[in-house]
């Protein structure tokens, strides 16, 4: 017996996952369709391919190898139903592209519309999340480039810098904040109301392991988008926040609200074009990558 493409798909997502149960759920298999599958791979190979601890794995070296084949199996044939598709909408292409929350709402929408109007035979598919989320997304070669703010080191990506955004505090017009010239330190909002976004977003966690004194921010209102947060604060008044300078001034063009910059060193982040390999990407994410990199220059 020879492995069949599902068997294939499945030893994919086992590669990127920390258990069958979600392994199977990113292939659309039940868990014990996933499990018998797994045995039947096992059994073909002639060898275990997963070390198993309660319900979670790991890989064993041959099952490495079959996962890597797996991944560059899928890949290939991606692209090739990618040149297919191609071909069938006279010569269209898409770009699959991940980015965080931050990117979405703040700099894409000015990217893309310049990237699409310099090149009207592509198309662009966009999904956010976060880090992992995106990761897993290039790492499996569901999305072809990603742009996310200082990631983490991990997850088998290449990465370089492609621009620095500065961490400011929104507040609204007429606050005491606001009458103040200049930048000012985290250290100095302290005794204001915040309106604060979720400890999962990844702008949240950065100033938490990077700013020990944002642990005694109170936090009146919590919402879990950065788009919520200056929504709230400009309507409701009911705290200021701490967010990225792009968003901030796309929130000042709509909402009465001010931008104040931070004074603190660690006010600033690197934001970074993410890919499984930068020198060997595909013909539509090498061109918006230029694109994306010259914007910047």
């Amino acid at each position: 017996m020879m492995l069949t493409l599902r068997d294939l798909e499945l030893m994919r997502h086992i590669g990127m996952e920390t258990s069958l149960v979600a392994a199977g759920r990113r292939a659309g298999m039940a868990a014990p369709s996933a499990t018998n599958r797994l045995n039947r791979i096992e059994e073909i190979v002639g060898e275990s391919l997963v070390i198993r601890s309660g319900r979670r794995f790991e890989l064993t070296p041959a099952g490495k190898i079959v996962a890597a084949s797996a991944t560059l199996i899928a890949d290939e044939l991606r692209r090739m139903n990618e040149l297919l598709q191609g071909r069938q909408r006279h010569g269209r292409q898409t770009l699959r592209l991940a980015c965080s929350d931050t990117v979405l709402i703040g700099e894409l929408p000015a990217v893309l519309g310049e990237f699409l109007e310099a090149h009207p035979a592509i198309d662009v598919a966009v999904v956010s999340g976060d880090f992992d989320a995106v990761a897993a997304l290039v790492a499996s070669g569901e999305a072809d480039l990603a742009l996310f703010p200082h990631p983490p080191a991990g997850h088998g990506l290449r990465s370089i810098p492609y621009r620095l955004e500065r961490i400011c505090l929104i507040v609204p017009d007429g606050h005491e904040l606001a009458r103040r010239p200049g930048a000012i330190a985290l250290a100095d909002a302290l005794p204001y109301d915040f309106v604060s976004t979720h400890h999962d977003l990844r702008l949240t966690k950065y100033i938490a392991d990077h700013a020990p004194e944002s642990l005694l921010v109170r936090s009146r209102v919590t919402v879990d988008t950065l788009a919520a947060q200056a929504e709230i604060i400009a309507r409701s008044r009911l705290g200021i926040g701490v967010t990225v300078e792009s968003i901030a001034r796309q929130a000042a063009r709509t909402y009465p609200v001010k931008m104040i910059p931070l004074a603190d060193k660690w006010a600033r982040l690197d934001f970074h074009l993410l890919a499984k390999n930068l020198d060997n990407l595909g013909e539509v994410a090498s061109l918006f990558a230029q694109h994306i990199k010259s914007r910047v220059a």
